[in-house]
C-alpha cells in the first residue's frame, strides 16, 4: 500500500510541476482514481500537461498549442495509453477509455 501511495504522490507532484511550467489551471476532474491508472504519466511532460488541460473538459486548439506545436502527436500517445479523445471541431476533451 505504501508503494501505491508513493506513486500517487510522485504523480501529483508531476501534475503540480506541469501546472506551473505551462501556466495551466488545475483540473478537479483528475482525482486519485484517475492518477492511480497505470497509463497515467509519472513525470512532468507535455503529454501530462495536455492531459491536465483537457481531461473531461473542453480545451481549445489555441490552449493545446501553448503546450505543443504538434498536439496531434500528444493525442496519438494518449490514445495509445487508453484515453479517449473527442473533438467537435472547436474544442477537445479527453476521457478515460475505462
Amino acid at each position: 500500500m505504501l508503494a501505491v501511495d508513493q506513486q500517487l504522490e510522485v504523480k501529483k507532484q508531476a501534475i503540480e510541476q506541469c501546472v506551473k511550467k505551462y501556466a495551466i489551471p488545475r483540473n478537479p476532474e483528475i482525482d486519485d482514481s484517475v492518477i492511480a491508472l497505470d497509463c497515467f504519466p509519472k513525470s512532468p511532460s507535455k503529454k501530462l500537461a495536455f492531459l491536465v488541460l483537457a481531461y473531461k473538459r473542453e480545451a481549445t486548439v489555441e490552449e493545446l498549442k501553448r503546450i505543443s506545436d504538434q498536439p496531434a502527436g500528444l493525442v496519438r500517445d494518449l490514445r495509445q495509453d487508453g484515453f479517449v479523445f473527442k473533438h467537435d471541431g472547436k474544442n477537445n476533451t479527453i476521457n478515460t477509455g475505462r
